[in-house]
């Protein structure tokens, strides 16, 4: 049985501005395959934050 992600605890937690981000990981993954995972999620943030810079500086679409 999977459980379920309310009586889960979270993996990482991380505040962006007003948000609270949980992420669960997969169970079962290497350590490699959790760093690369780890890796990606910084990335997708970054391009997030970036973006959202970006919108604000040239007045939003």
């Amino acid at each position: 049985m999977i459980p379920s992600i309310t009586t889960r605890k979270p993996d990482a937690e991380m505040q962006v501005g007003g948000t609270k981000i949980k992420i669960f990981a997969p169970e079962g993954l290497t350590e490699a395959e959790q760093q690369y995972c780890h890796q990606e999620i910084v990335r997708s943030v970054a391009d997030c934050l970036r973006s959202a810079r970006d919108e604000s500086e040239s007045g939003g679409a």
